[in-house]
């Protein structure tokens, strides 16, 4: 353990020594310091994930939001852009209503599935979606069903509840990641 601890403030510091002796501006500090630790440690991480990361410093973090979303999702930017429109408060659902489902139930399903994906692979929810957030989705994009609302998201294969009926919240589990990628490429690919 004591080597363990040792190997730790060894790359922490010398990452600190690189980021001072760099230069680096105050607002990419943080960034730096991280990509430091990542190399010093044996961690590969590419450039393009820096630049990304220094758009979204500079102000202009949808593109950085839409990259993680489609990386985490597994699915191309072409496929990422047709569904989503982040900006820097919420990602919104682009894809058109007539391309879900035509019952609500499984519209609302499959809008609360790609909202809570997107959310949380954008880095807009640490972990948890709310219930509050979804419904606002559901209802924006047409297909809500108050009286059933509760009883559809419970429903949703992919995704793990928490909380109590007025404050539940819904996460996307791996296989729920996969589930999205799917939908999406089904609904993209003109079967809905």
């Amino acid at each position: 353990m004591t080597a363990d601890r040792t190997m730790v403030e060894r790359i922490l510091s010398e990452a600190q020594a690189a980021v001072d002796s760099a230069g680096v501006a105050d607002e990419f500090r943080e960034v730096a310091f991280g990509k430091a630790v990542d190399m010093l440690g044996g961690t590969v991480v590419p450039a393009t994930t820096l630049a990304a990361s220094e758009q979204t410093n500079t102000g202009s973090g949808s593109g950085d939001r839409l990259e993680r979303i489609t990386k985490k999702l597994g699915v191309d930017a072409t496929t990422a852009d047709f569904f989503f429109d982040p900006d820097e408060e919420d990602v919104t659902l682009a894809v058109p209503r007539s391309r879900l489902d035509p019952k609500r139930s499984e519209a609302t399903k499959q809008v609360a599935l790609l909202y809570c994906a997107a959310r949380q692979a954008g880095g807009y929810d640490d972990s948890y979606t709310s219930t509050a957030n979804i419904k606002a989705k559901v209802e924006n994009m047409g297909v809500l069903d108050s009286g059933n609302f509760s009883t559809h998201l419970k429903d949703i294969e992919g995704l793990s509840v928490r909380g109590s009926r007025q404050n539940r919240e819904f996460k996307v589990t791996s296989h729920g990641y996969e589930q999205a990628a799917k939908l999406m490429n089904r609904i993209k690919g003109g079967a809905s």
